[in-house]
């Protein structure tokens, strides 16, 4: 089965966009909220702000190797298959062939059916 390649865009740009979230995160000073200073912050936001400047750039270059495949790019294909000759067909003469005879035919010494019933 073959994956759309529209699908495939659409795969790569919400990688980027997260991506380029992850950036921006990096980027952005943090805000000072008084109810939050005093709980502990959970999750990707509890990250430092180089671990979201990695993860933002891994993620651009996943979404970038992504479009990158759906446009034809196969970084890890060996070299392509030599090209197989063409099929040769060999040509039967019907003169040759035997005579046809259908499978529920009576051998030539045998009596017909309804001969027998008379």
């Amino acid at each position: 089965m073959r994956v759309p390649v529209w699908l495939t865009f659409a795969i790569a740009l919400v990688v980027m966009g997260f991506g380029l979230y992850r950036l921006w995160l990096s980027t952005r000073t943090p805000v000072v909220d008084p109810h939050t200073s005093q709980r502990r912050q959970r999750g990707m936001y509890a990250m430092s702000k180089r671990a979201h400047l990695v993860v933002g750039l891994l993620y651009v270059a996943l979404g970038g190797v992504l479009i990158a495949t759906a446009l034809g790019y196969r970084p890890f294909r060996k070299a392509p298959p030599p090209a197989e000759p063409p099929l040769q067909y060999k040509t039967i003469n019907l003169r040759d062939l035997p005579d046809p005879t259908p499978a529920d035919a009576a051998p030539a010494d045998a009596t017909p059916a309804d001969a027998t019933d008379r």
